[in-house]
């Protein structure tokens, strides 16, 4: 049986049993003051998940947004295909599909660093938007929308089973696509230099 929702529920029940953080029916009893916040949208399952692992849950919903162009003709050409046999959360695709002919761009790590060379950001969080606003400014300087997306790579120092699934919403909120490129994502112990927690690269494809 093919499991697919848009709701991360599968996030969370690997969460919780990576934690021992106990949720049942998609709530979860650390989030429940951030439930009571007046004129709040209760969290998602996943971000109660990561509020109970030191995160502001509602944080979570703020995401980077980014002035690109417009999708080229050729991104909705590309094909995003899932398998019946694999699990499916919605978060990524299995295999996206392009098509012959089309113009590959392919953008470089992108790391919580500015432009005079600081570390931008103290957690993973701050990290992860840090790095993505620089992916955006990569984007825009090769004409590339999110659209146009086929391929995430992501690298990020593991610290805590929350990680990947912090990391996945900002990228789904940065994006803000029905269907996701294929993503690989990977813990590792060290990035570049002291304090980096977070890489994320890119591949396109553009007219």
């Amino acid at each position: 049986m093919k499991m697919r929702h848009k709701s991360p529920i599968l996030a969370t029940l690997l969460v919780t049993a990576a934690s021992g953080v106990y949720a049942q029916d998609g709530a979860n009893p650390a989030a429940s003051a951030a439930n009571t916040v007046a004129a709040a949208p209760a969290p998602s399952a996943t971000e109660a998940v990561v509020g109970a692992q030191g995160f502001d849950p509602l944080q979570a919903r703020s995401k980077v947004e980014c002035d690109w162009p417009g999708a080229s003709p050729d991104a909705r050409k590309v094909r995003y295909v899932n398998s019946e046999a694999l699990f499916d959360t919605g978060a990524y695709s299995a295999a996206a599909i392009v098509p012959g002919g089309s113009k590959l761009v392919l953008i470089s790590g992108q790391i919580p660093i500015g432009p005079t060379f600081e570390l931008v950001g103290e957690d993973l969080f701050q990290q992860t938007q840090a790095a993505l606003r620089n992916l955006c400014h990569a984007m825009r300087a090769a004409g590339v929308s999110g659209e146009d997306i086929v391929r995430l790579r992501v690298s990020y120092v593991h610290q805590q089973p929350s990680d990947p699934f912090l990391i996945s919403e900002q990228i789904n909120a940065f994006l803000g696509r029905k269907q996701m490129p294929a993503t690989t994502m990977v813990g590792v112990s060290h990035i570049i230099a002291e304090g980096i927690r977070v890489q994320v690269d890119a591949e396109a494809v553009v007219k």
